[in-house]
């Protein structure tokens, strides 16, 4: 499971992956900073993808999208 961004005090930019034990922190890729965006993984390609979102009183509209390479042998 993905989680990206959120509000608090400010607005976040950071992408977390839950493992079913343990979050981890991914390395600062993507977006910047945005609340509340819409994100869904899509299985037929193996990505998930977010969409918009509000950071500094302005309305997002673009569109992000995440995959990971598999790992090698």
């Amino acid at each position: 499971m993905l989680l990206f961004g959120g509000q608090g005090s400010a607005y976040f930019g950071d992408t977390w992956d839950w493992d079913g034990k343990h979050w981890t922190q991914l390395q600062d890729i993507g977006p910047g900073p945005r609340a509340p965006a819409g994100m869904v993984y899509d299985s037929d390609r193996g990505r998930s993808v977010l969409f918009g979102g509000v950071s500094q009183n302005a309305y997002l509209g673009d569109t992000w999208e995440l995959y990971e390479h598999p790992e090698p042998d």
